[in-house]
C-alpha cells in the first residue's frame, strides 16, 4: 500500500519503497527492499526480479485501466463527431453560400463571434490513375518526368559474397559498412506452458 510521506526541506518523498525527488518526480533511490548499491548474490538478484515483476504487474493493470478510459472517450468523441458531421452535411452548403455573399471586398474569410469560414482556391492539377499507362506515355512525351529508383537489397546478396565481405574489412564495398553484431540482456517474466515456448525452442 502506498504511503507517501514528504519530509521537510529537499528530502525526497518516501513512496512504497521508493525515494522520489519532489521537484522532478524522478526516482532517486529505494528503501526497505534493496539497500545495496549493487547486486551481490542470487538473493539480491531475486529481490530485483521480484520488484520488477511487481512493477510489470502494476503497469499491466494501469494500461488496462487506461485502455478502458480511452475506449469510453473514443465512443463519446465519435458520438460528438456524428453530430458535427450532421450539422455540416445539413447546413454546410447553404451556410457556405450565404457566408460568401457576406465577405468583405478582397477577403476570403468570413468571421463571426463563433468561428470562421475560409475559402481557398486551388489550380487544376494532373493526377496519375494508372502508373503503368502514364509511364508509357511519359517515356515518349516527357521522359524527364519518369523517375527510376534503384536500391541494393542486402538480403539478396549471395551467401558466398556476403561471407567474403564480412570476413575481411578490405572487401567491404564503397557506400557500405559492417554493423557489428551485439548481445543484449533484459529482464523478463518466467514463461509458462501457456506461452507455447521455452528456452529450448
Amino acid at each position: 500500500m502506498s504511503e507517501p510521506i514528504q519530509d521537510a526541506g529537499w528530502l525526497p518523498i518516501r513512496d512504497d519503497g521508493w525515494l522520489i525527488d519532489p521537484d522532478t518526480g524522478e526516482v532517486v533511490g529505494a528503501y526497505g527492499w534493496m539497500d545495496k548499491p549493487e547486486v551481490e548474490n542470487e538473493q539480491d538478484l531475486w529481490l530485483v526480479q521480484k520488484q520488477l515483476l511487481k512493477i510489470d504487474s502494476m503497469i499491466i493493470g494501469e494500461k488496462a485501466q487506461m485502455r478502458h478510459i480511452i475506449e469510453n472517450c473514443e465512443k463519446r468523441i465519435k458520438s460528438l463527431e456524428r453530430r458535427k458531421e450532421w450539422i455540416e452535411h445539413k447546413y454546410g452548403p447553404s451556410a457556405f453560400a450565404l457566408a460568401k455573399t457576406l465577405l468583405p471586398k478582397g477577403r476570403k474569410t468570413y468571421t463571426s463571434p463563433y468561428g470562421e469560414i475560409s475559402y481557398r482556391s486551388t489550380k487544376d492539377r494532373l493526377v496519375v490513375d494508372d502508373q503503368a499507362q502514364a509511364v508509357q506515355w511519359a517515356k515518349l512525351a516527357a521522359p524527364e518526368s519518369v523517375k527510376k529508383v534503384e536500391a541494393v537489397m542486402v538480403s539478396r546478396i549471395p551467401a558466398d559474397v556476403m561471407h567474403k565481405i564480412l570476413s575481411l574489412e578490405v572487401f567491404v564495398p564503397h557506400g557500405m559498412h559492417i554493423e557489428p553484431g551485439t548481445e543484449t540482456a533484459k529482464f523478463g517474466r518466467v514463461k509458462g506452458e501457456e506461452d507455447g515456448e521455452s528456452d529450448q525452442a
